[in-house]
């Protein structure tokens, strides 16, 4: 598992700051997301993230992770949770798609099973991810990019409902390849459903870019040539993108008022806050 953590991409070691963060909210008190598959994890990683040469690593080995990020990933996670169940109860034979799963445990987490779950990542990460997850008839890991038309078109012989997730992915990709496959499964899935997190688009070029990339790299310890390429400008820009898109509702952290945010709850009050990072949620046609 060692060379595995050292050799995967910047990108996909924030899948790492994730995890803790699932971790150590769940030992809080009064946590927003109890992920006991999480703790278990970093129990077993933090004595090898401890002698690793990145900084990020060693920070997250020995729990070092900003309060308010870690209480805006739990709730995050709480609401992907929520939604997925929310799916599973109206369509029991449909599938639930993780994309860029990193490692995540949601399948574990979930009170109740779809008939088909898929937790998708790069081969690097599922690999690993192997070495800790069990496979079985209704949960399934992929080694792929989501760009990879094998996983895409097995999906598409169920013949059935699917609830696309992305969570803290599709910003990291870069839109003239995201787009195109966007509307091909908005064209290929109908009455499917695609639940993502986004950033405002004018964080994906210019000074705005620039300073993303210093706040990641300073305040978080993100390493190497990670940043931030696709956006929306609004909640609804997929209407745009292709007619099958039909926008269905946003949610941001602060939507909650979940007390943990404490005083930065009143951000949500205003746009140029609560649309700098928040999740839409699409049905297809």
């Amino acid at each position: 598992m060692k060379v595995g953590i050292e050799k995967i991409s910047s990108t996909s070691k924030t899948a790492l700051i994730t995890l803790y963060a699932h971790s150590l909210e769940s030992q809080d008190v009064n946590p927003v997301l109890v992920d006991e598959t999480a703790v278990k994890m970093t129990d077993a990683l933090s004595p090898i993230l401890a002698k690793s040469e990145s900084r990020l690593l060693r920070n997250l080995s020995q729990g070092k992770m900003s309060r308010a990020l870690q209480v805006h990933i739990a709730l995050r996670a709480k609401k992907y949770d929520e939604v997925a169940e929310e799916f599973i109860e109206k369509h029991p034979d449909g599938i639930v798609v993780n994309l860029g799963c990193g490692f995540d445990s949601r399948y574990q987490r979930l009170k109740i099973k779809p008939f088909l779950f898929i937790d998708l990542d790069l081969p690097e990460m599922i690999t690993i991810k192997k070495g800790v997850f069990t496979e079985t008839e209704s949960y399934r890991m992929i080694g792929q990019s989501i760009f990879n038309r094998d996983w895409l078109e097995q999906v598409k012989s169920y013949h059935c409902p699917v609830l696309f997730i992305a969570e803290g992915l599709f910003m990291y990709l870069h839109p003239e390849e995201l787009n195109p496959w966007l509307k091909e499964v908005a064209e290929s899935f109908p009455n499917s459903y695609l639940f993502f997190e986004t950033v405002s688009k004018k964080y994906t070029h210019g000074f705005n870019q620039k300073m993303v990339e210093l706040k990641l790299r300073q305040e978080i310890g993100v390493e190497g040539d990670v940043s931030y390429h696709f956006g929306l400008t609004d909640s609804r820009d997929l209407e745009k993108l292709s007619d099958h898109f039909q926008w269905i509702e946003d949610w941001s952290y602060f939507d909650d008022k979940n007390p943990k945010v404490h005083w930065m709850n009143w951000m949500g009050k205003f746009k140029m806050f609560k649309y700098v990072q928040w999740t839409v949620f699409y049905r297809t046609k």
